[in-house]
């Protein structure tokens, strides 16, 4: 059934609707010589579509009771979202208010347009309260100590993301002092953009 739930992103999605499927954790029986009684798999979805996330959420109920069915399983397997949620959605017109702001601040050689990734992050529920959404704006910050950067092979700065130890690497080691001092004055430049009602000058 692993196997049969990578056919999702491949079969049954269109090559322009972004998803990813993954089997992370497999776990049935204690023992070689004894036939376990269950087995339990842990995926994590990541779409760029809330309409594309309900497909594939089903089309993996869907498989799972189809291979139990097809291998006699005496119950049907049960399918749990155990965790779930929306995707990340910039405001456009704050978005622009942010960048432009932080283009002044730090200069536009140091902003680098964002690409698509299928991280997850519970700050869209911000945007989206069930009474109140407010428009937000999401950004990443760059931590990376400035050797490691030079360093890293690739030509754009997308190449060489790919190549700098991330969050969840044991090799995980940001500039901290830089880092704290970058962040705060990207914080600090995005709030007084929004309290200037759109103006992007900044006087800090």
């Amino acid at each position: 059934m692993v196997l049969r739930l990578q056919t999702i992103v491949s079969r049954e999605l269109s090559p322009l609707e972004a998803a990813v499927v993954t089997v992370g954790h497999f776990q049935a029986g204690s023992r070689a010589n004894v036939i376990p009684e269950e087995a339990l798999l842990e995926l994590t979805v990541r779409t760029e579509d809330d309409a594309v996330q309900a497909r594939v959420l089903a089309a993996i109920e869907r498989i799972a009771k189809g291979e139990a069915a097809a291998a006699g399983a005496p119950e049907p397997p049960r399918v749990e979202v155990l965790n779930r949620g929306p995707v990340n959605r910039n405001d456009p017109e704050l978005l622009r208010r942010v960048r432009d702001a932080h283009a002044e601040w730090f200069g536009r050689a140091a902003l680098v347009p964002g690409v698509l990734v299928t991280a997850s992050e519970d700050f869209p529920f911000f945007a989206r309260g069930p009474e109140h959404p407010v428009p937000t704006a999401y950004w990443y910050l760059g931590i990376t100590p400035r050797k490691a950067w030079e360093e890293a092979p690739g030509t754009t700065p997308q190449e060489k993301v790919a190549h700098v130890p991330g969050p969840h690497s044991s090799r995980y080691a940001p500039d901290r002092e830089g880092s704290l001092r970058s962040g705060c004055e990207s914080l600090t430049v995005a709030a007084l953009a929004c309290l200037h009602g759109g103006d992007a000058s900044v006087d800090a």
